[in-house]
């Protein structure tokens, strides 16, 4: 069945499946992707994209998909048009706004800290980068050398806006892909107004 979904929430959606069903992706068989096939009515030889997927699933259908993923107990996700709490608690409703005011709230606290700090997590892909690269490149922005430890555990812990990715051998840091739109639109317009040290 095709649904009429513009293509920034398809988009979304291919975030939100690759977050919670990455498994999907995998070459080899796996139970988790076995599962969904089946859910969905497939035959076990079958194959279906993640972007196929994105485009043709009701709401009702992805959150079924997000209640089989393994890990939606640790991961959460704050799109414009889905919100997926910890523990796979599936909103079809965004939640930029809610993120808009938690980066107008670290740029009134940090200032241009904070503004340079999340100017170097949104130049990180999804794969993160070490924190030595993020704290070179806020401190490039910000005009002098910072170590903001502290602000980055902190946009992590209080405002989810940074996730710790990696292996604890390669520690990395990364901003959510589905939040950077929205932290990016904030950063613009604090960007027009003096900023304050």
């Amino acid at each position: 069945m095709f649904t009429d979904t513009p293509w920034d929430k398809v988009h979304e959606r291919v975030l939100l499946l690759r977050r919670y069903l990455y498994h999907l992706e995998w070459e080899w068989p796996n139970e988790v992707k076995r599962n969904v096939l089946d859910f969905l009515g497939y035959g076990q030889r079958e194959e279906i994209s993640i972007e196929e997927l994105a485009r043709y699933l009701t709401d009702v259908q992805l959150e079924h998909l997000i209640q089989m993923s393994p890990i939606k107990d640790f991961y959460t996700f704050r799109g414009k048009y889905y919100t997926v709490g910890k523990g796979g608690i599936f909103e079809p409703h965004g939640s930029w706004e809610e993120v808009k005011a938690a980066v107008r709230e670290i740029l009134k606290i940090h200032g241009k800290k904070g503004y340079a700090l999340l100017k170097a997590l949104i130049e990180c892909n999804e794969h993160g980068a070490p924190f030595e690269f993020i704290a070179a490149k806020a401190s490039e922005i910000y005009g002098e050398r910072i170590y903001p430890s502290h602000l980055i555990a902190e946009l992590r812990d209080r405002w989810d806006l940074a996730w710790e990715v990696g292996s604890r051998q390669y520690p990395r840091w990364a901003m959510p892909e589905e939040v950077k739109p929205a932290v990016i639109e904030i950063l613009s317009e604090f960007e027009i107004t003096p900023i304050p040290h």
